[in-house]
C-alpha cells in the first residue's frame, strides 16, 4: 500500500491527547481545525472517514494505518470539528 508521509502544514487546536481531554471537561470545545483520515479495509472494503482531533493523534493513527497491509489511506484532509458533551448523552 501507499504510504502517507506526515503533513507539518495542517493546522490543530490541541497538540497533544492531554491538552483535548482537559479541554473537553469543560463540556464544549468551540469550532476548531482537525484532520480527517479516510481509509478502506482490504477484507471487507468498508471506508471510513474519520476525524482526528489532535496533532498527536493524528500522527499516530496516519503511522499505524502506514504499517498495515489491509489498510488503504484514501484522503488525508484538513476539515473543522466541534464537540458538545450533550451530544453523547
Amino acid at each position: 500500500m501507499k504510504k502517507v508521509e506526515v503533513n507539518p502544514d495542517f493546522k490543530f487546536r490541541f497538540e497533544t491527547e492531554k491538552e483535548l481531554s482537559e479541554a473537553k471537561m469543560n463540556g464544549y470545545i468551540d469550532l476548531c481545525d482537525v484532520v480527517r483520515i479516510n481509509v478502506r479495509y482490504s477484507d471487507d472494503g468498508m471506508q471510513v472517514d474519520s476525524p482526528y482531533t489532535s496533532r498527536e493523534e493524528y500522527i499516530k493513527v496516519l503511522e499505524l494505518f502506514n504499517n498495515r497491509e489491509d489498510v488503504e489511506i484514501l484522503d488525508v484532509y484538513q476539515d473543522k470539528w466541534m464537540w458538545d458533551a450533550y451530544d453523547y448523552m
